[in-house]
């Protein structure tokens, strides 16, 4: 059975590396929008680049706006569920802060040792930043060729079809019946900051869902 001391410990860290994603989210973001802003000063004269670039910079204010809002879920999802452990780890009876902890993590779910957890975490994180950073590179790239007009199209379409996709997961939720308690509520199907998916369409995944899901499951 899950001690107390490891679902504190893995909590704490999976909401340290939350925070972390926040950050990077707005540094990498804000690099690039920094780039489009340098581009619209060159190309005053030039009306339909000029379009293009605005569209592009609102595209990517608005995703940031959206990565920001999952993100800042996660973090308050994991910061309420790390308080009530540490709440539970203040009762004097082992017995009973036992019994809770059984309530928040099922018996037969498959807990990693906190080395292996921390380790796959970390791994996956680098991999996916990276994949970012790639990927708004090769944006900013596009941007500086004058091909602001085909990367506007390509974040549109991209954009909208990560919309559909996330109302038909919003949908499925709950089987698409929620509520106000907390058991049913559609909370734990927050996306995440920085979700992707295994086909790539969402290009602004700078950080995989990571455990966030899972965590939101085990507890």
């Amino acid at each position: 059975m899950v001690s107390l001391e490891t679902l504190i410990e893995q909590t704490d860290f999976l909401l340290g590396k939350q925070k972390e994603a926040q950050k990077d989210c707005l540094e990498i973001f804000g690099g690039l929008l920094e780039a489009v802003q340098k581009k619209l000063v060159k190309v005053k004269g030039q009306p339909e680049e000029v379009e293009a670039l605005k569209k592009v910079h609102t595209l990517v204010s608005e995703q940031i706006e959206r990565v920001q809002e999952d993100t800042q879920s996660d973090i308050e999802f994991l910061t309420e569920q790390l308080s009530a452990l540490r709440e539970i780890g203040n009762i004097k009876d082992k017995k009973k802060i036992q019994e809770l902890v059984s309530q928040m993590v099922d018996d037969s779910a498959d807990i990693k040792e906190t080395a292996a957890f921390k380790k796959e975490v970390e791994d996956e994180s680098k991999v996916s930043r990276q994949n970012l950073v790639t990927l708004v590179n090769d944006i900013r790239e596009a941007v500086s060729e004058d091909s602001a007009k085909d990367v506007a199209l390509y974040l549109e379409s991209i954009l909208g079809e990560e919309e559909t996709e996330e109302d038909e997961e919003d949908g499925e939720c709950c089987g698409g019946d929620c509520h106000d308690d907390e058991e049913s509520s559609c909370k734990g199907c927050s996306r995440g900051c920085c979700g992707s998916n295994d086909e790539g369409a969402d290009i602004f995944a700078a950080l995989e869902e990571i455990s966030v899901k899972e965590a939101k499951k085990k507890k």
